[in-house]
């Protein structure tokens, strides 16, 4: 996950770390989710345009990224 813009105390967030270590096949099935909360790493206060980054990869699937595009007003943060 990767959060970088912003005008005023610019954000340059950056998570890249395995989340499974492990052997196993079967971590996740179809349709399942993932959440992963920043606030646990850091708190975002600035204003200006975001852009959030996800990438995840895995040998079943290959590599899957997808990104949107947000703006910050203080702590506020609005996708479009």
């Amino acid at each position: 996950m990767t959060v970088i813009g912003g005008w005023i105390k610019p954000i340059d967030f950056h998570y890249d770390e395995l989340l499974f270590i492990c052997n196993c096949t079967d971590v996740f099935e179809p349709g399942d989710t993932y959440t992963l909360s920043t606030s646990e790493y850091e708190t975002f206060f600035g204003i200006g345009f975001l852009e959030i980054s996800i990438v995840v990869s895995s040998q079943a699937t290959g590599i899957i990224s997808t990104t949107k595009n947000a703006f910050i007003i203080g702590a506020l943060i609005i996708l479009f």
